[in-house]
């Protein structure tokens, strides 16, 4: 099948391999998992055409701009199928069952060791996807195809669509692997948070202007001043306590990862305390943002400015928008939903 990586080479360019794995054999192995990465990660963000279409071209010699963005697919491919093979790099399977793969000299690294690496190549991997649809993003000229296809919609379809962006006003250390975790519920805050605020008309046309790049300058700001930010510390917010759990089959799982020194996860009975503080802070930040602008846009809307917005039924006289949002700082968050 074919696939950004065909050789070790290329593999080893991205993800160090040691001298002893310098043969046809040990591709093979990898080759399953590099190729799993691409149907899981890559085509799911690119869309199968363009994907394809990228395969399908050779960069002409010289192209930066082209092979810019093969380097950073290329690099997220190889960390993720590293990720993807580190687990199974560590057995021998035959049929006589399955044994840890050792010999006289070296032995298997330690379970920590192997997370580590593990949590090393999903950063690195994913990370790098972000840079490409940044970089795609950047380029749209230079990739014509990119702009018809429904990955590049879906790319621009939240008002948050990056961990930078997410970073920029509630820090997530720019991991995309960490905005892929919270976009579920990003993409309901948006409903639940905005249009109750914006009114569903306003709400609408600045979707629209967002996902074409056309937003005018004062809906701009109004993106980059207080959707966005209200967005990344509500999403935060409820996502503290909805992640806190996850389904295992059945069952639901406690996620909490705490670590002492000697790698064991330890209890701490001021744990979920701090959780709902830091919840609690979360929504109340994002409240304020609403808040804001609410009182910014009752205040200057108009038939001529925000006038969507000024001929909706979200509009509120300036002396009633602050009733809208609860300020009772007991009480849960509350965007007339």
């Amino acid at each position: 099948m074919r696939s950004l990586i065909t050789t070790l080479d290329q593999f080893r360019a991205h993800v160090r391999l040691n001298a002893s794995t310098e043969d046809q054999d040990y591709f093979l192995s990898l080759q399953a998992d590099i190729l799993l990465a691409e149907d899981d990660h890559l085509r799911p963000l690119l869309g199968d055409s363009f994907y394809d279409g990228l395969l399908d071209t050779v960069a002409a010699e010289g192209d930066v701009v082209q092979e810019r963005l093969r380097y950073l697919l290329t690099s997220a491919l190889a960390n993720l199928a590293m990720l993807s093979f580190a687990d199974l790099a560590q057995l021998q399977i035959s049929g006589s069952g399955v044994q840890i793969i050792s010999n006289e000299r070296e032995k298997t690294a330690f379970q920590w060791q192997i997370d580590a690496l593990k949590a090393s190549c999903a950063t690195k991997g994913f990370n790098q996807l972000e840079k490409a649809l940044a970089y795609l993003e950047a380029h749209r000229t230079d990739f014509p195809t990119w702009n018809g296809v429904p990955a590049a919609d879906s790319a621009r379809a939240l008002f948050l669509n990056t961990a930078a962006q997410f970073s920029e006003h509630y820090n997530i250390s720019n991991s995309r692997l960490t905005f892929l975790n919270l976009l579920s519920i990003n993409r309901k805050m948006e409903r639940f948070a905005l249009v109750p605020v914006l009114g569903q008309a306003y709400y609408d046309e600045l979707k629209a202007q967002h996902a074409s790049g056309t937003l005018s300058p004062e809906n701009a700001a109004v993106v980059a001043d207080y959707l966005r930010p209200a967005l990344a510390h509500i999403t935060m917010g409820s996502a503290i306590g909805e992640m806190s759990f996850a389904l295992n089959g059945a069952n639901f799982e406690l996620n909490v990862f705490r670590p002492d020194a000697s790698n064991a996860k330890e209890s701490d009975p001021g744990l979920q305390q701090l959780l709902e503080t830091k919840g609690h802070d979360a929504l109340r930040d994002g409240e304020r943002f609403l808040r804001q602008l609410r009182k910014l846009l009752n205040s200057e809307a108009s038939a001529q400015k925000y006038a969507t917005y000024f001929a909706s039924s979200a509009y509120d006289a300036p002396a009633s928008e602050l009733a809208y949002i609860t300020t009772d700082a007991k009480a849960p968050i509350f965007f007339g939903f």
